[in-house]
């Protein structure tokens, strides 16, 4: 590692060092997850000329607590983390694992971006090489001995608009392990599960009782399949979908909910 990439990660670590917060009690369920919250600001610049940057804003609240035995915690915090940041950062404390994160950016963005910088030298680029990454990070649901966790990501790396994303992961609270659909589902779960999501956005989607109205409103219909990113709740389940999946980017996000009592002839 040179030098310059070496100070990149010293400085973010000792400046951009994550602050603590007391985290607060998440409990929809007779289980509770008690957490705390990490947060990390930091605005790296290209050059001394400080005309291109990095902007790192994440934040995310780390299960410290649950009502479940402590290999189970272990297990779900070894997962939050190896998702959140990737798997070297899966052994870390929580706030060295952030830092460390944050220090990746920090010298991935300085290595993408200073050899056409220097390139470039003084011609206008406009915010050519700004960027930003914010992250909010956390639980959403527990329920039925599911823990969901939502990452909510915006990244913004040049063109005409950033991207937004959620990834949910779920967690058995009995015994650490991920939850998917066909944990949850019969075996031949997939076509009526689809038929339901298309019923459902129809009853929720104001000008639209049908799927040919759905599909003027910009929905791909057939793109409405379950896709594994859902968080639980005591009322149901609801399917996320980012942007550009199921309709155009001026849709933005959609959310799906599905009540339980929906599910039961497809529920294991």
């Amino acid at each position: 590692m040179n030098k310059s990439l070496f100070r990149s990660w010293a400085v973010i670590l000792l400046v951009g060092a994550a602050f603590c917060i007391d985290g607060v009690v998440c409990g929809l369920d007779t289980a509770s997850v008690v957490t705390k919250t990490y947060t990390l600001q930091k605005t790296v610049y290209l050059t001394p000329e400080k005309n291109d940057s990095l902007y790192l804003d994440l934040q995310y609240a780390y299960p410290t607590a649950i009502s479940a035995h402590d290999s189970v915690l272990q297990s779900i915090q070894t997962q939050i983390k190896t998702e959140l940041f990737g798997e070297a950062f899966a052994d870390m404390r929580p706030d060295h694992a952030l830092s460390a994160y944050a220090a990746l950016n920090h010298t991935q963005y300085i290595q993408n971006n200073q050899p056409l910088a220097d390139e470039w030298g003084d011609k206008e680029h406009g915010s050519a090489f700004c960027e930003e990454l914010i992250i909010r990070a956390e639980p959403v649901g527990v329920a039925n001995g599911i823990l969901s966790y939502a990452e909510d990501i915006y990244s913004y790396t040049g063109g005409a608009h950033g991207m937004s994303i959620c990834l949910v992961k779920n967690y058995s609270l009995a015994t650490g392990q991920s939850v998917h659909e066909e944990d949850l589902f019969i075996d031949d779960y997939f076509e009526p599960l689809c038929g339901m999501l298309v019923e459902a956005l129809i009853h929720q989607t104001e000008n639209a009782d049908t799927e040919r109205e759905l599909r003027k409103l910009g929905y791909s219909v057939e793109d409405i399949v379950p896709n594994d990113n859902f968080f639980v709740s005591e009322e149901g389940i609801t399917y996320v979908y980012m942007p550009y999946e199921i309709a155009p980017y001026a849709l933005g996000r959609t959310d799906i909910f599905l009540p339980w009592s929906v599910l039961n002839s497809i529920l294991k």
